[in-house]
């Protein structure tokens, strides 16, 4: 894909910020610079805004290809021609026909773009010595974590999955490091990317003060926890199960919950949504963003998928609705029909277990699975 100059204007992070002392004192927010830690961790906060931190276009084209719903071929025909080309797995040269608007594309790069400017003016304060270090270090441990997060969802499906024997010659994605527009973009390597990915998440996690997502609050502005799960995420996509095992392990160590779906406060199959919004099993909150390809009138669930679910099995009810000759899902952890793709301790979990048995770890692999079905 050809580089994308993003022009994307500070004052749209500024403005739903929810600061209104500064709706009342300028009435021209683009004159408002960011000077404060809290003027920084407003941007960051900027989360359900489209795109906002937490809520972007983003992994759209992986679920989309995923395989795990099916669309009509008038849904099909509906989408962009690059879109209905991701759903077939189209070969060639010309596979987005000329389209440079990709959003899972722009919308990470323009939330990459705000957490260099966070970095960058965290730094600032940092090296100016007049505001409080501890909190400083935790707003940009938290801009780290975005910057980490959203390269990574643009490494699973512009470049090659990471495989150690070529990965440093493999082409990668483009790593923004910086706000400044004039600093042209290069395609690192497959190797690069990733330890650009993992150092910014290890630096996180250092400098991150908030524990654990044990609030709502918590849950959209990555903890500590978050941090962990996300390496453990990471390095599971590389194969590296030892990491991928030690990482998921730390971030269950310090935070387990699980939810009982024999509880109808928790789980509800009679619901629209069976799921609540920062359910006690969100560890980090994040949107792949609404496409319309996410309808239930346009996506249905692939009913090989839906058979494979006994009759008694609680989670046939909480996930899936029978509509008439269709399967509708419902179970998003967003309480809605944006999907989810934020980090959950369930994930840890098959984390774990599927780094023991790489390992030889069977029973343990398989005391991580009864944890989940019981």
């Amino acid at each position: 894909m050809k580089n994308i100059v993003f022009v994307y204007i500070l004052i749209l992070t500024t403005t739903v910020s929810c600061k209104k002392e500064w709706l009342d004192e300028k009435p021209q927010l683009s004159l408002t610079v960011p000077q404060t830690i809290a003027d920084y961790q407003a941007i960051l906060d900027n989360a359900f805004s489209f795109p906002g931190m937490n809520v972007a276009s983003t992994l759209g084209l992986g679920e989309i290809s995923a395989g795990d719903f099916y669309l009509d071929n008038n849904g099909w025909q509906i989408g962009d021609p690059y879109i209905r080309n991701v759903y077939i797995w189209k070969e060639g040269d010309n596979f987005y026909e000329g389209d440079d608007n990709i959003g899972d594309w722009i919308n990470s790069y323009a939330i990459i773009l705000n957490s260099n400017i966070v970095i960058e003016g965290i730094d600032d304060i940092i090296k100016k010595g007049e505001q409080d270090t501890t909190a400083a270090n935790n707003v940009k441990g938290m801009a780290l974590f975005f910057r980490a997060y959203r390269h990574f969802t643009v490494a699973q499906e512009f470049c090659k999955p990471y495989v150690s024997a070529s990965a440093s010659t493999d082409p990668g994605i483009p790593l923004r490091l910086n706000s400044d527009f004039s600093v042209v973009s290069k395609r690192s390597t497959v190797a690069e990317t990733y330890n650009q990915i993992i150092a910014d998440l290890k630096e996180a996690a250092n400098l991150i003060t908030t524990e654990l997502p044990n609030s709502k609050l918590n849950k959209v502005r990555p903890a500590k926890v978050a941090a962990y799960s996300m390496l453990g995420r990471v390095y599971l996509s590389m194969s590296n199960y030892d990491s991928a095992y030690y990482f998921s392990d730390l971030a269950l160590s310090r935070y387990n919950e699980i939810m009982d779906y024999n509880d109808i406060t928790q789980v509800d199959p009679s619901a629209a949504f069976s799921f609540q919004i920062f359910n006690p099993e969100t560890i980090y909150y994040s949107e792949i963003g609404l496409s319309f390809y996410f309808f239930p009138s346009i996506m249905f669930v692939d009913t090989s998928l839906y058979q494979m679910y006994d009759d008694n099995d609680i989670r046939k009810t909480a996930l899936f609705n029978p509509n008439g000759a269709v399967i509708d899902y419902k179970g998003s952890y967003t309480g809605k029909y944006e999907f989810f793709d934020g980090l959950t301790t369930s994930e840890m979990l098959l984390i774990r277990a599927e780094s023991s048995a790489r390992k030889g770890g069977m029973q343990a692999a398989a005391d991580d699975l009864n944890t989940l079905l019981t």
